[in-house]
């Protein structure tokens, strides 16, 4: 929420009874791409990214676990053309989210989210594979299909 640039003339309904502050341009979450004129008076003018800022370092979050078949380590051993499942094996709020703060100050609100869209997965041979989500865990009845959610053959 900044300033407008423009500030409505002294008098203007807009101010309703007020003589001091600034006028606010404001995007209604519920209501996308509608300017809403909000009141404040001068001395509460917030910094809307500082808050966000704050609620960003009070997000505390941890390594994702890796699950992957086949399994590595030097006992271990995967098949050409077998395919291979990788998920997060702690998936939670604070290894992938969401994660939601609010903070409120001098009539400012924010609210902030934050979460794992997707992994990217370096394969080693030169592939790529990026997965929305967890994944799906590996279990011995699902045989040599592949992964549902994540996984590279």
């Amino acid at each position: 929420m900044t300033p407008t640039k423009l500030q409505p003339t002294p008098g203007h309904p807009v101010w309703e009874t007020h003589t001091d502050g600034f006028i606010y341009d404001c995007i209604h979450p519920s209501d996308p791409g509608v300017v809403r004129w909000v009141w404040g008076p001068a001395s509460d003018a917030v910094d809307p990214r500082a808050l966000a800022e704050q609620l960003r370092t009070s997000m505390r979050f941890e390594p994702v676990s890796i699950g992957i078949v086949p399994e590595p380590g030097p006992d271990r051993m995967g098949l050409v053309g077998m395919p291979t499942w990788m998920w997060a094996a702690n998936p939670g709020p604070t290894t992938l989210g969401p994660q939601t703060r609010s903070l409120s100050s001098g009539g400012v609100s924010v609210t902030l989210t934050a979460e794992v869209i997707s992994t990217r997965w370096e394969m080693g041979d030169g592939g790529v594979v990026t997965c929305r989500g967890p994944g799906t865990a590996y279990e011995d009845r699902y045989g040599a299909i592949d992964s549902p959610t994540c996984g590279y053959r």
